[in-house]
């Protein structure tokens, strides 16, 4: 692959780095797909692509908190959520919000998080979600509230909301055992 990069564009060849990221990400090699983000976000943001370059750091700390680095992760998701919102990202700006409680909770940082789960039943009424995602988060919400959510909690209404902003809706339902 690398003796025909000369035929990709300067566009399509970030899009290689971050699915280079994403491949080596998927077979655990997290220091690899970290640094192939880490150079997609760099041509992103030399090309002037701002969505691409957030979205690439966003996956950084996708990466890191999957290698279980949470504190590097805490920041460079906090960073992207905040730059998706100032995008007008709302979906992808949920799904990091909910990866940083995800992530706050696994390092016992639990003080903000029921704050950034009433800001996310909040602004994604005001953004219109599906109402199925908003089931999902009112249900996080009430959990975060009594005291009862757990890290898994947060991470099966993530995906449920990535997969509903990717177009999969369904119905909301909590895990087996929950309340």
């Amino acid at each position: 692959m690398e003796k025909h990069l000369h035929l990709l564009s300067e566009e399509a060849r970030a899009g290689r780095l971050h699915n280079l990221a994403l491949c080596s990400t998927e077979l655990g090699h997290f220091d690899e797909a970290a640094r192939f983000h880490a150079l997609a976000a760099e041509q992103f943001e030399r090309l002037g692509l701002a969505v691409n370059r957030v979205k690439s750091r966003n996956s950084i700390g996708i990466v890191l908190h999957a290698a279980g680095r949470y504190e590097e992760a805490i920041v460079i998701i906090r960073q992207a959520w905040e730059e998706l919102e100032a995008l007008g990202m709302k979906g992808d700006a949920a799904v990091a919000a909910l990866l940083l409680t995800e992530t706050l909770l696994i390092t016992g940082r639990t003080e903000e998080v029921p704050a950034i789960a009433r800001m996310l039943v909040d602004r994604c009424t005001r953004a219109g979600m599906a109402a199925s995602a908003m089931t999902a988060l009112a249900f996080l919400r009430e959990t975060i509230a009594t005291g009862h959510a757990t890290p898994l909690h947060v991470r099966h209404v993530r995906e449920f909301v990535r997969d509903t902003n990717m177009g999969r809706e369904r119905p909301f339902a909590p895990l087996r055992g929950e309340v």
